[in-house]
């Protein structure tokens, strides 16, 4: 039978679990605190229901000892909670951020976790060289040393593998990741230190803090519910700020010249690439299509699921993003003629695969009819953008937003453009887009104020 002792405000509650090999007995306590809004009567009712639950977690094996560390508990947390509750790449993106969170408050017992320690964690994400990649600035003159070296600036480019946008910022002084500062520094055979200065690692963003943060609240509220600790120190601890990040996408121009350029492209990509400009999906979705998902004749599509790559898992199915990112979205009809075209390319490469063919049925698949890895059309269009001259900034969700903001500025309503990109409300359009949404706003002004300046103009000169 628990005990009760009232302290203070509190009370504290003990029960037997039985004996140590030298006889000792073991037992467990924990710190129930009432609601203020109670009354006597009903204090007593519940202190009484929470030893008898305590008594029972104890003696089935459920109880936790709030004197685990946080690195025990998340270890804990992952195995009883994250793995059969949440999504295996959510799983995979929370492992990549534990390492750093166990290093700075992984030794901390649950029972002493202070919202301190929270913040001083935080804060050392927001110093300058907590990010893993590195900016770099050249210490050459760019002009003078392709006259040494006899080469010229398209060579060079095309030589490194990089853009000749990319290559102009190294010449204004620009800084550039450490991947284009190796790739240039290789080909102008100069070591890395004497080619250029590492300019200090950046600082992590608000929104990588945040995705921190979301990640101890949840584990601390686990073990919260689980009545581990009466309360979560992270709900005492500000959430970092969340940044607004304007999203890149092309314009009217760069998108024509981008439809050109996927001429030459090989047909798999560029029926990937105009299916994902045409509609708006996520990569996910696109790669989750199967033929059977898709009306050629009616130009329409069903999406219903989703296809990601997790590292030391391979490729794996789930469920779209948000119930309303289960959609059926109409194509323009410039995507009929693709797909058709595409399908025909892939019934050839069936029969000269033959019985090395696995009959997957998805849209988009290697040589021998597999699943393809979602990966493998990002890294291809990241050459692809580079040996086009495309801005570095520019990359495979870049066609989600371009064709969100195509539909924006040709004055298409939120309501619609939200649905069909699958966002569960219409303020994360809103958010989202804002720029997008008040150029369109300025430019309805623009056309309102060329029709009626005109009208006033006449009824004065009456």
């Amino acid at each position: 039978m628990a005990t009760i002792t009232k302290r203070g405000k509190s009370y504290l509650i003990s029960t037997s679990c039985g004996y140590d090999s030298a006889g000792k007995q073991i037992r467990k306590t924990m710190t129930w605190k009432p609601e203020s809004s109670m009354t006597v009567r009903q204090e007593k009712k519940a202190v009484k229901a929470a030893a008898v639950r305590f008594e029972d977690r104890v003696q089935s094996g459920q109880y936790i000892d709030p004197t685990i560390t946080f690195k025990e508990f998340s270890e804990k947390w992952v195995k009883d909670y994250a793995e059969p509750q949440l999504e295996v790449d959510t799983i995979a993106s929370y492992k990549v951020l534990l390492p750093r969170i166990n290093a700075a408050i992984g030794h901390i017992k649950l029972s002493k976790l202070q919202p301190h320690h929270i913040i001083e964690f935080y804060n050392n994400l927001s110093e300058p060289g907590m990010r893993r990649d590195g900016s770099y600035t050249a210490k050459f003159d760019m002009t003078t040393l392709l006259r040494e070296k006899g080469m010229l600036k398209k060579d060079l480019a095309k030589s490194a593998g990089i853009s000749d946008t990319t290559l102009l910022q190294v010449s204004r002084g620009k800084s550039v990741a450490y991947k284009t500062a190796k790739a240039l520094c290789k080909v102008l055979d100069l070591q890395l230190d004497k080619g250029f200065t590492e300019t200090g690692k950046s600082k992590l963003s608000g929104n990588t803090i945040l995705h921190y943060h979301n990640l101890i609240k949840s584990i601390l509220s686990t073990a919260v519910k689980w009545q581990v600790i009466p309360s979560s120190p992270a709900d005492r601890v500000a959430a970092p700020k969340r940044e607004h990040i304007e999203q890149k996408c092309l314009d009217e121009e760069q998108t024509q010249e981008f439809i050109l350029a996927l001429q030459d492209a090989p047909i798999n990509r560029r029926t990937a690439a105009l299916l994902l400009l045409c509609s708006g999906m996520r990569r996910s979705e696109l790669y989750g299509l199967t033929w059977d998902d898709i009306n050629i004749e009616k130009c329409l599509v069903s999406i219903h699921r989703a296809t990601v790559f997790v590292p030391h898992t391979g490729i794996i199915d789930k469920s779209t993003k948000t119930s309303g990112s289960t959609r059926v979205i109409k194509l323009p009809e410039c995507c009929r003629d693709i797909l058709l075209q595409y399908r025909a390319w892939l019934a050839e490469q069936q029969l000269q695969c033959g019985d090395l063919w696995q009959s997957s049925n998805r849209l988009f698949v290697t040589w021998n009819g597999h699943p393809e890895s979602p990966n493998a059309f990002t890294n291809w269009f990241r050459k692809f953008a580079r040996q086009h001259n495309m801005p570095e900034d520019i990359h495979v969700h870049s066609l989600r937003h371009t064709n969100a903001t195509l539909q924006i500025t040709a004055h298409q309503d939120v309501r619609t453009v939200s649905a069909r990109l699958g966002h569960s409300q219409t303020s994360t359009t809103l958010n989202i887009y804002a720029h997008a949404i008040q150029s369109a706003d300025a430019t309805a002004a623009e056309v309102l104020n060329n029709i009626l300046v005109p009208k006033k103009q006449t009824i004065n000169n009456k």
